[in-house]
Order: C-alpha cells, then sequence, then structure tokens
C-alpha cells in the first residue's frame, strides 16, 4: 500500500466500493466535495466531520523576520495556518491500542518527554 493516499486513489476506491455509480459521477461528486471543504476553509469556515475530525484556521499575527542570507529585516504580514484535529473515532483507528498511547509514537519515535529525560541524563539538556 502506497504511504500517500492521492485524489485520484481516493476516487478509484470510492468508484470500487460504490459499482453501481458511473465513474465519472464518483468523480464529479470527490471533486465537488473537496472543492466545497477548500471554499469553507477559504471563507474562514471551520469544518466539523463526525468520527473523522475538523478542520479550522489559525490566524497567526504579522512579525518580523530575518533574511537569512544577508541578515535584513522582512514584515511577514498577517496569515493563517490550517489545522486539523482528529476526533474520537479516527484517534481510536489510528491508535488502537493503550500499549502504543503509553511508549512510543508512530514510527518508533520517542516521546518529547522520554527525549528530554534521555538528555537530561546524559548531559545535554538546556539548563532551565
Amino acid at each position: 500500500m502506497p504511504d500517500t493516499l492521492n485524489r485520484s486513489e481516493l476516487i478509484a476506491r470510492l468508484a470500487q466500493a460504490m459499482p453501481a455509480i458511473p465513474a465519472a459521477q464518483v468523480e464529479a461528486a470527490a471533486k465537488t466535495l473537496l472543492d466545497a471543504l477548500a471554499e469553507s476553509l477559504a471563507s474562514g469556515q471551520r469544518i466539523e466531520i463526525r468520527g473523522f475530525g475538523s478542520f479550522s484556521l489559525h490566524r497567526l499575527p504579522p512579525r518580523l523576520a530575518r533574511n537569512p542570507k544577508t541578515g535584513e529585516a522582512v514584515a511577514i504580514g498577517h496569515r493563517c495556518k490550517l489545522h486539523f484535529k482528529p476526533g474520537q473515532e479516527m484517534r481510536k483507528r489510528v491508535n488502537p491500542s493503550a500499549e502504543r498511547r503509553a511508549g512510543y509514537h508512530c514510527q518508533g519515535q520517542q516521546r518529547r518527554s522520554e527525549r528530554h529525560l534521555s538528555n537530561v541524563r546524559t548531559g545535554l539538556a538546556h539548563p532551565g
């Protein structure tokens, strides 16, 4: 199974799950759904899909940054960041057992607190 589910693979799965509906109609419905979600987010609306999760925009204030090449100050205006919060059912599907929650995250990565504790023990942690 590929690591990424793209638009065409999603449409193919939907068409396979609903053989009574012509593939062109499945594709049109999927495109309409994705366009509606994008338009809602672009207009500032929050999207909540029960059992799946919610999408919202987090507004980031304007800030002053630096050009890494020249060191010159650059003003960055207000912008929005897309945020996804998985629903309870989605979290249960992704992390089905308590053992996974208790120990390590996906791909065997240590939790941040465990890494910090390890760094404290070895003297690599920043003071404070």
